[in-house]
């Protein structure tokens, strides 16, 4: 049977680069079954014509608040616990198709072209992405049957059991590394560009080798999350509006296991997108990217020639700084909503370095006074 696509959004305020992210999908792969699971009804008027429905009834008794209460359930109105339920809504909705082999696809994950669905009908362990070695990426997230799984999410469940501060990134990491063979990973790194392999994380080979899997995939990556904050630029929400395209921090700290730097990028004709080697001219495909800046231009119609532009600025990649208003906006907005506006304050980069600049001269005070 053809894979499903599944997107997930849990939780009643509306994330616009969804919508724009279906009706995409739908256009580009009209052929692909395509589910959103849902838990408002409030939604349902922006899901675009063709794609299904359904409704998370959180049926597993696991879910209850002992599960999120090592987490904030403020940052982001609750961005932690929908993380970690949306493991559990994939499961529940696979219950209901369960022959089909299902592939999650994050709100913010671009899917180019020519994605490869028909080796994806070949898969037959449950699959997803990878950041570095501590934590992995439910970016895409791939189950071949129900039962496959049915036992994941019992596994999932046991670790959350032992690890209450596991997000979904630490669970599904550790859950990789205690069953090796009973998982794969969507392949980031490929033999065929070895710069792209960042210098500077010091990963062992033998992880490496998992990540440089391509028994499935020939002559190309996924991106989990590395290229396309290099290349689109970081969620602006992260820093008050501020972000920068080609940021080298997450590379330079060892922090990424890719290096996007390190390749140079084409796109052709028909929108698909290649990472070439700069020392041998040899290319591979990059099968999707991962929008962490929520760009609405970049899943609209003109989607192409807005990704064009930013192909085009890595011809002379120096780090370029941006300010989103709407995100500064959304941030305030969010902070009063969620009763969050004090700490919405204290963390504004001004009070930040004046707090920093007084910590050592408070420091300083309470050592004479105790003197």
């Amino acid at each position: 049977m053809n894979t499903i696509a599944v997107f997930v959004h849990l939780g009643k305020y509306p994330a616009g680069h969804l919508w724009l992210n279906l009706q995409r999908h739908q256009d580009l792969f009209p052929h692909v079954k395509t589910f959103l699971i849902l838990d408002e009804l409030r939604h349902i008027k922006k899901v675009p014509n063709g794609v299904e429905i359904y409704f998370f009834k959180r049926e597993n008794d696991f879910l209850d608040e002992s599960v999120f209460r090592a987490h904030d359930q403020r940052f982001r109105r609750g961005f932690w616990r929908f993380s970690l339920e949306r493991l559990f809504a994939l499961s529940e909705f696979h219950k209901t198709v369960p022959q089909n082999s299902i592939l999650h696809i994050e709100s913010d994950v671009f899917l180019l072209p020519n994605f490869p669905w028909d080796s994806l009908n070949n898969v037959r362990e449950p699959m997803w992405n990878n950041y570095n070695f501590e934590r992995d990426v439910s970016a895409l997230l791939f189950y071949p049957n129900y039962l496959a799984h049915l036992k994941t999410i019992g596994q999932i469940q046991a670790l959350l059991t032992e690890n209450s501060r596991h997000t979904d990134m630490t669970v599904l990491a550790e859950l990789r590394n205690r069953h090796v063979g009973e998982f794969k990973l969507f392949p980031s790194l490929s033999s065929v560009i070895p710069e792209l392999k960042n210098a500077l994380n010091s990963t062992e080979t033998k992880f490496i080798e998992r990540v440089n899997n391509s028994e499935y995939f020939q002559n190309g990556v996924f991106d989990a999350a590395p290229i396309g904050m290099w290349l689109l630029g970081h969620d602006p929400r992260n820093n008050y509006g501020k972000a920068f395209i080609h940021d080298t921090s997450p590379i330079v700290s060892g922090d990424s296991l890719v290096d996007p730097s390190s390749v140079y990028y084409e796109m052709n004709d028909y929108g698909h997108l290649f990472l070439v080697s700069k020392s041998s001219g040899l290319r591979i495909n990059l099968w999707c990217l991962h929008v962490h800046s929520k760009s609405l231009k970049i899943f609209s119609k003109n989607w192409d020639r807005e990704l064009r532009k930013f192909v085009k600025l890595t011809d002379n990649p120096v780090p370029i700084a941006t300010f989103s208003i709407s995100a500064l906006w959304n941030m305030l907005t969010q902070s009063i909503q969620g009763r969050t506006f004090i700490r919405f304050v204290i963390g504004l980069p001004l009070i930040h370095r004046v707090r920093r600049w007084l910590s050592p001269l408070k420091h300083t005070i309470l050592s004479q006074n105790r003197t």
